[in-house]
């Protein structure tokens, strides 16, 4: 079961040794991940204060990325233990993220918003 969805959030992990399905949890600010491996384990994040306003997985399933209602902060949690990893600033004013991607090598986070920009980070060292 899943909270409130309007904004239809949902992703899920391509790769076909691990796959993950990510959705909104009924708290708010929290993503819920069902593992779909031998024995379905779900991990619950908690991601926000507020409402997560976009979120996608790796490839690989082992990465969410999740974007708070603000615009402001990306947030990146280990999908296995739901532990946050680390965390990016796109900017101090408001904006709606469009689009979040992550390459396949799990290197680069991008983000796109209403703002008209698209930021570029470094996973490795948060830049």
């Amino acid at each position: 079961m899943t909270g409130n969805n309007e904004l239809g959030l949902v992703s899920l992990s391509t790769h076909e040794a691990k796959c993950v399905l990510a959705v909104p949890d009924e708290t708010q600010g929290h993503v819920k991940l069902v593992h779909f491996t031998d024995e379905k384990k779900v991990v619950n994040v908690s991601a926000h204060n507020g409402s997560v306003a976009a979120m996608r997985l790796s490839q690989d399933g082992t990465i969410l990325v999740t974007a708070s209602d603000k615009g402001t902060l990306l947030r990146l949690f280990n999908t296995e233990t739901g532990e946050k990893i680390t965390e990016v600033r796109r900017g101090a004013d408001h904006a709606v993220i469009t689009d979040i991607n992550i390459d396949s090598t799990n290197r680069f986070l991008c983000s796109a918003s209403d703002k008209g920009t698209v930021h570029v980070f470094s996973m490795n060292d948060g830049e």
